[in-house]
């Protein structure tokens, strides 16, 4: 087993997937958090299946750049079960670990998703991808995870 020890691409990995997941968001008034249905289609394809980080891009002061991943964090597995959500490291470890047992949910019709306390944009999912999207510090996040066949 082969450990990395990374610095800046664990803190976007687990800004990702841990408390600490809009495109061009702006600042609206807060609304109340509706949770989706047990029913929804986009809760069920999160669900159906494991995800894994593809590729992190950034956009800050208008300037577009895209993260390097480790290998440790590429190997990681995302599942998203009823309420709870897991990461599990791969065969790669990263130092340390970026394994994560939370929360997650649904709302604003299906269009974000919270796990923990960050909410994420869903730019896109289909049976292959999910894109979200998150503004943190002031720099907006684009996460690309495709589906594990």
């Amino acid at each position: 087993m082969k450990t990395i020890n990374s610095s800046s691409n664990r803190i976007i990995f687990i800004t990702l997937f841990t408390a600490t997941f809009g495109f061009f968001a702006c600042k609206k008034e807060k609304k109340e958090e509706e949770p989706a249905t047990s029913n929804s289609v986009v809760k069920t394809q999160i669900m159906d299946g494991k995800w894994r980080l593809v590729q992190v891009s950034k956009l800050s002061n208008g300037v577009l750049s895209y993260q390097e991943l480790e290998e440790c964090t590429l190997d990681d597995v995302a599942i998203f079960k009823n309420d709870t959500y897991e990461n599990q490291d791969g065969e790669i470890k990263c130092e340390p670990s970026s394994e994560e047992l939370s929360t997650w949910s649904l709302f604003n019709n299906d269009e974000n998703l919270k796990m923990a306390d960050e909410v994420y944009s869903i730019k896109k999912i289909n049976s292959d991808s999910l894109i979200l999207i998150n503004d943190f510090e002031g720099t907006m996040y684009t996460y690309h995870l495709a589906k594990i066949k």
